[in-house]
């Protein structure tokens, strides 16, 4: 509420709606220029540009690319990340506890319905 009206000081006209979106609308014609948000109400809020800012819920309304990850402990506190290009574009996350984060070889882009803590092992892509 103090970030909107903090919004408002500098925007006067600007208007808070709020809703659950559940789809962009489009142009019907060819070009399919982006029109606004559907909302679960059917009202339509007009616009020109989306931002998707639905944490753990993004997965219901636009596509990413998973990867394999996994938690790693190191001898110590590391201090420097690594990131590779090729061989499954590997990435290492040093974190504070002595271990590292590490994650790489995405899969090709689809709808992901995971949510948050209940993600799934992809036994195929494990190996001992």
């Amino acid at each position: 509420e103090r970030m909107w009206q903090e919004i408002c000081k500098n925007v006067p006209q600007a208007t808070l709606v709020k809703g659950r979106v559940t789809g962009a609308v489009h142009s019907g014609n060819a070009e399919g220029k982006l029109l606004g948000a559907k909302l679960s109400d059917g009202t339509i809020v007009e616009g020109d540009a989306l931002l998707f800012a639905c944490g753990p819920w993004t997965a219901d309304i636009v596509t990413g690319i998973k990867y394999h990850s996994v938690v790693v402990p190191t001898r110590s506190v590391l201090s420097q990340c690594v990131f590779f290009s090729g061989c499954g574009d590997p990435e290492v996350y040093v974190r504070p506890d002595s271990t590292a984060y590490c994650t790489g070889f995405p899969e090709a882009e689809r709808r992901v319905t995971e949510r948050p803590g209940e993600e799934s092992i992809d036994e195929t892509k494990v190996t001992t």
